[in-house]
């Protein structure tokens, strides 16, 4: 999932993540249910935004770092014949309704990336 569970459950994760000022920037593996998002969380990582020099970098990171975290959780499962032992996310998120969709043309209108951003030790 490219996004903090169960705060960012649904749809683009990490746009949401940059244009509500988060810290952090997420990708989670979790256990599919007939609930969206709500399954056990099987791994996950994270980036600090601001270390991300683009928004486009900060997708491919998390891209990388989840094919990697889902090629472990596999390995895992295969090794033990089980589902790793983590902390669930069935609590309630803090989105809107719990569940974010796809950004409206209000919302992709709205967002900026964080001008406080350094590129190489600089600010841009």
């Amino acid at each position: 999932h490219n996004g903090h569970l169960p705060t960012y459950r649904g749809h683009f994760g990490t746009f949401w993540e940059v244009s509500r000022g988060e810290e952090w920037a997420y990708v989670s593996i979790h256990e599919m249910t007939a609930k969206v998002d709500r399954g056990r969380l099987l791994a996950c990582d994270r980036m600090r935004i601001r270390d991300a020099v683009s928004f486009l970098d900060l997708m491919i990171f998390k891209k990388r770092r989840g094919g990697e975290l889902l090629a472990r959780v596999v390995a895992e499962i295969g090794a033990r014949q089980a589902l790793p032992v983590t902390a669930g996310t069935d609590e309630e998120p803090r989105g809107r309704d719990g569940y974010f969709g796809f950004p409206s043309l209000a919302d992709v209108r709205a967002f900026s990336w964080p001008r406080s951003l350094t590129l190489g030790g600089r600010s841009r």
